[in-house]
């Protein structure tokens, strides 16, 4: 399958004048049999009475195991939900190449029912109000619906459409980091199977939850806190201990502290640790301020 080579850089890849000619004119045509049909329907519709136009059925996930990707035309590349990381998703240094092969790790076919109207969906929503989904699942098969429109269109994203792109595959980074961290299974399971632990997990990610972090530190008074970036690029890690006063207490007034960067919390070293090796791909620096490797040292 041919993707689309040149950098991400908001650059036209040279697509022929009838193709973009022909974008712009089919929405148009569409709408006229929109409306033309509408017209033609029986007045006791009650879409009709009410001055609205008929909508699709909502879309429907139709495979939810997440420990395997289901059958189809892009099964060898896929990456199932439970084996994705973030280290794993593109960021802003990326190239399309490399962001166009990850949205095709997800068949967004063969999991939903209707791809399309759950990606049209989407980006009416995101130029609208620019609110996005807050699924996993929704994510990647909007990102997976992005790559399949730009390669119709023999165009690499440009625009609103490279922003909304990236604005995907920040909301996917942020999922799966809050995403609580997979657990061995049973010793005795039939098959082995990628089993998430759901509420509460033992990392926690607060973005943007003062409150929230505020609150678990004080609770866990003995506990620990990678403090990283929004993206959480390996680079950016840095262990702590919760009490340490480097990250602890309120913000100064015009200021936050999980705002600018994310606090991933855990009331165990080793849990917090092995989360930073399995989601990010490193181990986290270490704060020499609190020596949160040593035995018990002050915060």
């Amino acid at each position: 399958m041919h993707v689309p080579g040149m950098a991400f850089d908001n650059q036209r890849s040279g697509a022929k004048g009838p193709l973009r000619r022909l974008a712009t004119r089919v929405p148009g045509a569409r709408s006229r049999q929109r409306a033309r049909a509408a017209v033609a329907r029986p007045p006791s519709d009650p879409d009709v009475g009410a001055g609205r136009t008929p909508t699709r059925p909502d879309p429907v996930l139709r495979w939810r195991d997440p420990s395997r990707a289901p059958a189809g035309a892009f099964a060898p590349c896929a990456v199932p939900n439970g084996q994705l990381r973030v280290h794993g998703i593109p960021d802003h240094t990326g190239t399309w190449d490399a962001v166009a092969s990850f949205c095709l790790s997800y068949d967004g076919y063969a999991y939903w029912d209707d791809v399309s109207e759950l990606a049209t969906r989407s980006i009416r929503n995101w130029t609208r109000a620019h609110a996005l989904p807050d699924s996993i699942d929704e994510v990647r098969a909007c990102l997976f619906y992005e790559q399949r429109r730009w390669h119709h269109f023999g165009e690499e994203p440009n625009g609103r459409g490279a922003q909304y792109v990236w604005a995907l595959l920040e909301s996917l980074r942020n999922l799966v980091a809050a995403r609580a961290v997979p657990t061995a299974p049973p010793a005795d399971a039939a098959e082995p199977r990628c089993v998430f632990v759901t509420t509460p997990g033992p990392v926690r990610s607060f973005l943007d939850d003062d409150a929230g972090y505020l609150a678990w530190v004080s609770s866990h008074s003995g506990g620990f806190v990678v403090n990283a970036d929004r993206t959480l690029s390996p680079n950016s890690l840095m262990l702590h201990r919760a009490t340490c006063s480097c990250i602890g207490g309120p913000a100064r007034p015009g200021r936050t502290r999980t705002g600018h960067y994310r606090k991933v919390c855990a009331a165990d070293l080793e849990s917090l640790v092995d989360w930073c090796r399995m989601d990010i791909g490193v181990d986290p620096g270490c704060c020499g301020h609190c020596h949160p490797w040593s035995p018990s040292s002050p915060g």
